[in-house]
């Protein structure tokens, strides 16, 4: 494979900005949160600094030795949840990692997620295959829009995407054709938490249509630390992998196509 580094110039972003802006003050039964939040869990990455010490959270740690080992001697809530049993439904898995994902930001905002953790897990069916019901209970019983822990998962689903597809393709993807990956790592979520500022992030792979490859995209969307104000975001292409079965001729032609639109291809 042939590696394209691309990226974007600084562009006018006001009203993509308020674009996001809007989708996330929107009231949450108004999203898809509840709907999209059991099939994107287990997708979900967080990384969080504790704001009174500046110290990696313990979850987050034994993630990055996983990550950078492959092996991790300390075991967590969420690190056992995430090493289930290949015999777990789908709904216990979404369940454990839903919870997981509730009690890594719920640590990072210093609040007690447990109350409303085991007063939404009885009316949790775990039969049903629909989990927004379990989830909306979840949520409402978190504290709604009023609670920050709320407020990020508030930007973890796909309207918050599709307003990032939109900009790509009325703009630097206009003549590029592209499909949704299958790949497992096709989209994922990375939330950051420090002191002064909370990151959700959408990372995406694309497959390209005409040329054999990939493409890589990412919005971000940065907050003051209590999630009471959306700072900055940002939109941007990562990467651009080529096959290399792909013509010399196609190439040119998709160089020539990304060049047209905001971005410097080196």
């Amino acid at each position: 494979m042939t590696s394209i580094a691309v990226a974007a110039k600084p562009t006018d972003t006001n009203g993509y900005f308020n674009e996001l802006r809007q989708a996330w003050i929107k009231p949450l039964k108004q999203t898809c949160t509840a709907k999209d939040i059991p099939r994107l869990a287990t997708r979900i990455d967080i990384s969080t600094v504790n704001r009174s010490t500046e110290e990696a959270t313990v979850e987050t740690k034994t993630k990055m030795e996983k990550k950078n080992k492959g092996k991790s001697k300390k075991k967590t809530s969420s690190s056992s949840s995430s090493s289930s049993s290949s015999s777990s439904s789908p709904n216990e898995s979404r369940t454990r990692a839903i919870i997981s994902v509730v009690r890594e930001l719920s640590s990072f905002f210093d609040m007690n997620p447990e109350p409303a953790i085991r007063e939404a897990e009885e009316t949790n069916d775990k039969s049903n295959p629909d989990m927004s019901g379990w989830v909306s209970t979840l949520l409402d019983l978190l504290g709604g829009d009023e609670s920050p822990v709320v407020r990020v998962l508030k930007c973890c689903h796909q309207n918050i995407l599709f307003i990032a597809i939109f900009e790509l393709k009325s703009g630097v993807l206009k003549d590029v054709d592209i499909k949704d990956s299958r790949d497992e790592n096709s989209w994922r979520i990375k939330i950051t938490g420090e002191k002064g500022r909370v990151q959700v992030t959408h990372q995406r792979q694309e497959t390209l249509v005409n040329v054999p490859g990939q493409l890589m995209w990412e919005v971000s969307m940065t907050f003051d630390d209590t999630m009471t104000e959306l700072c900055s975001a940002s939109l941007r292409l990562t990467g651009l992998t080529v096959e290399k079965a792909a013509k010399a001729s196609d190439r040119r032609v998709l160089a020539q196509k990304l060049s047209r639109g905001k971005l410097i291809i080196k």
